[in-house]
């Protein structure tokens, strides 16, 4: 599989790389939302696994330009001191 990480703590990242590489998975890395932005546009991934609060472009934008041009939606509801809850939806198709 290929995935996208987009996670600006160098050391996470780098971790997560590490143990998905060695499992046969190949990962490329984004360390600012408009890398991960542009990769996500240039290149197909199976995964993306986005850090919400990623410098000068946040996950979250990301994620909703992902799922608009596949005509699906996203929408996250957060509390105070509960956390968030993500609502993701993908149309599937048949192949």
């Amino acid at each position: 599989m290929r995935i996208l990480i987009g996670e600006d703590d160098r050391k996470l990242a780098a971790q997560l790389k590490k143990g998905l590489d060695e499992s046969g998975h190949a990962c490329s890395l984004a360390f600012q939302g408009p890398d991960g932005f542009e990769s996500a546009q240039s290149r197909e991934f199976h995964v993306v696994v986005l850090d919400v609060m990623l410098p000068m472009l946040d996950g979250i934008s990301i994620a909703r330009w992902i799922f608009e041009i596949h005509a699906g939606t996203i929408s996250v509801q957060s509390e105070p001191g509960k956390g968030s809850v993500f609502e993701i939806r993908l149309p599937i198709g048949k192949h």
